[in-house]
């Protein structure tokens, strides 16, 4: 686990990092969990600028999500987290569930 976080760290640092810092946003692993079925969830955290904004939930996870399957793993991941809500444990359980559950329907639709 070590190993995989020391990667996705050097990766954030060269490819995600700057392009959410020219918007005057950041973002940082909050956490890395093994998936049920060998995916690799990461947990991100947004602040600055990226904290509210409507794009952060959508069009930069799946660029950062993108980036980390490219460089890393096709089988990472990403969900973001609002640290005031992460108590809330039911809510993360059912995102992971949901995402789950759509990599098996396109595993069974290829």
């Amino acid at each position: 686990m070590v190993k995989k976080i020391s990667k996705l760290n050097q990766v954030f640092e060269q490819y995600i990092d700057p392009i959410v810092k020219k918007d005057g946003g950041n973002v940082e692993v909050y956490e890395v969990k093994d998936g049920v079925n060998g995916e690799i969830i990461v947990y991100i955290q947004y602040s600055g600028k990226c904290v509210g904004c409507a794009a952060a939930n959508g069009a930069t996870k799946e660029k950062i999500q993108t980036i980390l399957r490219d460089t890393l793993s096709k089988k990472i991941i990403v969900i973001p987290v609002d640290l005031p809500h992460t108590h809330d444990d039911d809510l993360i359980e059912q995102l992971e569930n949901e995402t789950t559950l759509n990599i098996k329907k396109r595993k069974i639709n290829l």
